[in-house]
């Protein structure tokens, strides 16, 4: 007579919840005149709905059955039955109750058999969603950088981020406005408009450089950092301008930077991972002392100097229709390093004369110049020794390059992912 008393040994939170636990295990249940008839092949007991009752428990510790299921639910496949029965062999039985409510949270039951306890799928959601969990089968977390997939909390569409303050959940909103101001900072119309257009936008924060990007997912406008980016402040010994991050954050590659590191020069092409979480190097190729000198000594200023000091205002439109003047507005937002709106006033059709390119090319740094010919799709002249430096096609060393060449870039690459 043990199974009529299991309601002694469950904690369950409602008398469906404690029907759910005789049906996983193998009883069929049918409600009669305030009593539930329990049946098992020739095995049958009556118990009243007021004795289940009795025993529903308001304070069960949950917590180390749902960090458990956390770790083997897949929420894609809680419905499919071999599904299911895999789940079992864990100790965890689901009891799907059909077409209840709109949300397939509210639909099935969750019996942890060796903790003896009942909950919600609705409550595991929760727990999941406000422990970083993705219920991918694997349990896999949350990314420490940027967004999770969209998920549901509270029955409502949100996704998740770790901050320095812990798990941050952004709810979906019904539509997307765009505020006038962020974080202190009065977003331009030009901005505004440059976000509307899937790009980021560079703003100054508290502690450096942040980016706003709407997310379409969730009709909402986040602020990243360059950490969640993996936009570091050095590479390979090399200061990241503001120029570099914003072309790193904006999807662009830094083509051909001469780096360096304990095995000496080389020359990559720097950008961010596919997924936008790491740093990937491509077209490496180590460099001699003596020619990396040489392009060292080529004459660029220095990254803190600026092109004038006029007291430029961005506010006052150039003559669109006259050349020289559109030059000198591209000149100004160059030295407010403002590339935001030079891409900007790329879309608006306007372009930098070949004399100005030529002079940018003698008093601006490296940095600089990458992001005017990346922003204004211009081509390249690349800074490299005929015949004693190649630049490959590959990520990987060419092999016409000798293997004096090549060993030091697959060392360097190494060496530089144990630095970031």
């Amino acid at each position: 007579m043990k199974n009529e008393k299991l309601f002694e040994e469950y904690k369950y939170s409602n008398a469906g919840q404690y029907r759910a636990v005789m049906q996983s295990l193998g009883y069929t249940t049918e409600y009669n005149n305030g009593h539930i008839l329990f049946s098992k092949g020739k095995e049958q007991f009556r118990t009243k709905i007021d004795t289940i009752k009795a025993h529903i428990s308001t304070d069960t510790d949950l917590k180390p059955s749902l960090e458990r299921i956390s770790q083997k639910f897949d929420a894609d496949k809680f419905q499919n039955l071999d599904y299911i029965d895999e789940l079992k062999k864990d100790g965890f039985h689901i009891v799907n109750w059909g077409d209840i409510g709109d949300d397939g949270k509210d639909k099935f039951t969750v019996i942890d058999h060796n903790n003896k306890v009942c909950y919600t799928g609705r409550e595991l959601f929760d727990y999941a969603i406000e422990n970083g969990y993705l219920l991918d089968g694997k349990g896999t977390k949350v990314p420490e950088k940027g967004m999770s997939k969209l998920l549901s909390h509270n029955g409502k569409p949100a996704k998740v981020r770790y901050t320095a303050n812990g798990i941050s959940i952004h709810y979906k909103k019904e539509r997307l406005e765009i505020p006038n101001e962020v974080l202190g900072h009065k977003l331009t119309d030009k901005e505004k408009q440059d976000l509307m257009n899937g790009e980021r936008v560079q703003i100054n924060g508290k502690k450096g450089n942040v980016y706003l990007e709407i997310d379409s997912d969730l009709n909402s406008i986040i602020v990243l950092s360059e950490k969640e980016l993996s936009i570091p402040d050095r590479i390979g010994g090399d200061e990241l301008s503001n120029a570099d991050k914003y072309l790193l954050a904006n999807g662009y590659s830094l083509d051909n930077k001469l780096l360096k590191d304990g095995n000496g020069y080389f020359i990559a092409d720097i950008s961010l991972t596919p997924d936008k979480h790491g740093i990937s190097f491509g077209n490496m190729q180590s460099v001699p002392s003596h020619k990396a000198q040489e392009l060292l000594k080529g004459g660029q200023l220095t990254e803190g100097q600026t092109l004038d000091d006029t007291g430029f205002n961005p506010a006052v439109k150039p003559d669109f229709n006259n050349q020289q003047s559109v030059d000198k507005y591209i000149e100004g937002l160059l030295s407010r390093e403002d590339y935001t709106s030079l891409d900007q006033l790329k879309k608006q059709g306007c372009m930098p004369s070949n004399e100005l390119m030529k002079q940018l090319s003698e008093k601006i740094s490296d940095n600089k110049m990458i992001a005017m010919r990346k922003i204004f799709g211009l081509s390249e002249t690349h800074k490299t020794m005929q015949g004693e430096i190649k630049i490959a096609s590959s990520s990987t060393p060419s092999k016409s390059v000798g293997k004096d060449i090549g060993r030091p870039a697959i060392q360097t690459v190494g060496r530089m992912f144990s630095d970031l």
